[in-house]
């Protein structure tokens, strides 16, 4: 008899996914039903939902899963009742061609389940990649179920049925990384982190992580990198180069799915080494390299599919390694939902996180007669297509090299001191953006630009929308009177312009500036942010509210 449980199914193209009630049937020939214990939210299942993969629907979504064995057909002998399985997408026939040639990685003809899950009504469902994990029970072939041991925490063994195992084999097995290599992994997103791993579980001496991303740089370093480059700096096959004794890498793998990072993945990799794309692209993207360069550096490019890995094999192998603490699975898990909260995952996943890019530029803050030389953060964030720029200081070329072609919304200074805005007035005309700046700063900003107004005015409050992510404007007044912070809720950063710093609150004592007012913004408006909140600063490394809020009795105390 079929059993109703709950599913999350994707009822229409680009429509909200709904939780209803579906129905599971009892396990046929070659079939079982898996209890689902976790399954994790995966772009492919967005890919679903908006139609870019095929137009059957309704799906039943979900796929990167771990659970219990329900019920077997009556011919089912690989797995039984109360077994912990990991769901996998390549269920191997054992008959195909590639099956036959001993190449069952690469399997043709993988099974899914034959009889249809259903919505209450009889409508068949698709289920995402022949799982369909979005749900209390799921009903797969036999095959598609790798017993695993059971001592293994569901949420982080369910994400070897999709990216985990896809990074981690891109490295061990399709990329063939060796003891003493040199590897360079181009994205480090989930999957570019598990190539990383894999690089590392495979004995890679050199790892070199590359994002635009600070943050998933340091989380590239926790999966193993030794070395990291930020690619929004540019010059990323030069830094690669840098790092391998001038040669490259034996090994360059692209995580990303782009044309762009794939090129450099090409030219950042030794003569005679491996290029490896498991980023998957979008239909319309196309790579163009000169055919002299693809036959005179030799090696092998290779895409990978899943990882080339043979579920049977290997994810009984890698629980083991988590087992024993050697592969850190548990990392991967950045927070658990319910079913009902599928829906908002995928519409973070959609806005997905900001771009925030950091350049750095050198120059002379100037106030009261007394000159200093300073190095300057600029920060530009947003998306692919539209950024604003925080404190545009010194130089506006390499800031407006760092946008490229996107749309700049605004040109937005923290406070105006001149190493703040001497470059706004250029980089405005050079990309066509208006420069904003609170009024209470507006004497220090006619002093650097006489003969240019700001644009318009920043107010406490103000929300600023750019590219999914909204800035809230934070008014703190201290370094300056009209200094402010930029507070990014949804991804937890502030951009604290020079109000506070790794060590404390930024300078006073200089016309303009007064400490016990600058104590009182950062004790009230942003010491109560979350403790995990990054503070991205107008000069040097960057903080966190946790880590600078022991120092508060002191400072007060220094009233």
């Amino acid at each position: 008899m079929a059993a109703e449980v709950r599913g999350v199914v994707a009822m229409t193209k680009g429509e909200p996914v709904e939780v209803v009630t579906i129905l599971v049937p009892d396990p046929g020939p070659g079939e079982a039903v898996v209890q689902v214990q976790a399954c994790g939210v995966c772009h492919t299942d967005l890919h679903y939902r908006e139609g870019g993969i095929n137009d059957e629907f309704p799906f039943l979504l979900g796929h990167e899963a771990a659970g219990v064995v329900e019920a077997v057909g009556p011919d089912v002998t690989s797995v039984a009742p109360g077994d912990f399985v990991v769901l996998n997408w390549r269920a191997v026939c054992g008959e195909c061609r590639s099956c036959r040639r001993g190449r069952p990685q690469y399997c043709f003809a993988t099974h899914n389940a034959t009889q249809k899950m259903t919505l209450a009504d009889g409508t068949p469902l698709s289920p995402a990649l022949g799982i369909g994990a979005f749900a209390e029970k799921t009903l797969v072939a036999a095959g598609q179920c790798t017993k695993v041991d059971p001592a293994a925490r569901p949420e982080a063994a369910g994400l070897l049925g999709c990216g985990v195992m896809a990074g981690i084999g891109a490295s061990m097995l399709t990329g063939e990384v060796g003891p003493g290599d040199s590897v360079a992994v181009f994205g480090c997103g989930g999957v570019g982190c598990a190539a990383i791993a894999g690089a590392a579980l495979a004995g890679a001496s050199t790892i070199i992580a590359v994002d635009l991303d600070a943050r998933k740089l340091d989380l590239a370093v926790e999966f193993g990198a030794t070395h990291t480059v930020d690619a929004s700096a540019g010059a990323v096959v030069e830094a690669v180069q840098a790092l391998t004794d001038g040669n490259g890498a034996d090994v360059c793998i692209e995580a990303v799915g782009n044309p762009a990072v794939l090129e450099q993945a090409f030219y950042a990799r030794d003569l005679a080494g491996t290029v490896v794309q498991v980023g998957v692209p979008t239909p319309d993207m196309r790579i163009d390299l000169p055919m002299i360069d693809f036959f005179g550096r030799g090696g092998r490019l290779k895409p990978s599919w899943y990882g080339d890995c043979l579920p049977s094999r290997d994810f009984p192998m890698l629980i083991d390694l988590y087992l024993q603490g050697r592969l850190d699975l548990d990392r991967f898990v950045s927070e658990t939902i319910a079913l009902d909260d599928v829906e908002e995952a995928f519409h973070r996943m959609e806005r997905g996180d900001p771009v925030i890019e950091r350049v750095v530029t050198s120059g002379t803050f100037s106030l009261d007669g007394a000159d200093f030389d300073v190095d300057n953060n600029i920060w530009v964030v947003g998306d692919d297509t539209e950024v604003v720029v925080i404190d545009a200081a010194h130089d506006h070329r390499p800031i407006a090299a760092a946008v490229g072609d996107r749309r700049t919304v605004a040109i937005i200074a923290t406070h105006g001191h001149n190493d703040h805005i001497n470059a706004a007035v250029d980089l405005a005309g050079a990309l066509g953006a208006p420069v904003w700046i609170h009024p209470a700063d507006r004497m220090l900003w006619d002093v650097v630009h006489p003969h240019r107004a700001p644009d318009a005015d920043l107010a406490d409050g103000q929300l600023i929308e750019v590219g999914g992510t909204t800035l809230r404007v934070l008014a703190t007044p201290g370094h300056s009177p009209g200094g402010v912070c930029l507070y990014d809720e949804d991804d937890g950063v502030v951009f604290s312009g020079d109000t506070l710093f790794h060590g404390g609150p930024g300078a006073t004592g200089r016309s303009f500036s007064d400490y016990p007012t600058i104590v009182d913004s950062i004790r009230d408006r942003l010491l109560v942010l979350p403790a995990a909140t990054r503070v991205l600063t107008g000069h040097g490394d960057e903080t966190t509210i946790g880590a600078e809020a022991p120092g508060l009795p002191a400072w007060e105390a220094a009233r």
